[in-house]
């Protein structure tokens, strides 16, 4: 699946990046197995970020959930909170079966920089 790209109006800031410094992942998106009902937080460490964005985007419809910390979509169980250092949190409350899938985080360079983590979730029952 081609990334989404992030609109240029996200695109520059008035922090660039060090010179030689290309923003880059921390680490890999955690892969979680949840219960519905629970609450679930995704986290997205990017160090050099400079001017360019991150924003979360759920993949099974191609749907920009975030971008900084604006939440997008109209679902009032996403939200996003950033530790004001490298981590870009995604919040999802009271997660039900139809948020299974994958859920990318982009940063918004040239060629879209992105990772992907993918949460399952199983009913409550078993």
């Amino acid at each position: 699946m081609n990334p989404l790209k992030v609109k240029d109006d996200y695109q520059k800031d008035k922090n660039p990046s060090p010179v030689g410094s290309d923003p880059e992942f921390v680490e890999p998106l955690q892969n979680l197995t949840v219960t519905a009902g629970r609450d679930v937080k995704l986290q997205c460490s990017v160090k050099h970020l400079g001017s360019y964005k991150v924003a979360w985007i759920y993949m099974e419809r191609s749907a920009i959930l975030t971008v900084q910390n604006h939440v997008i979509t109209r679902n009032p169980r996403i939200s996003v909170s950033h530790d004001q250092h490298h981590t870009w949190n995604l919040h999802i409350s009271s997660i039900q079966e139809s948020d299974r899938g994958g859920y990318m985080c982009q940063i918004n360079t040239a060629a879209a920089k992105t990772r992907v983590g993918y949460i399952s979730v199983v009913d409550r029952k078993r």
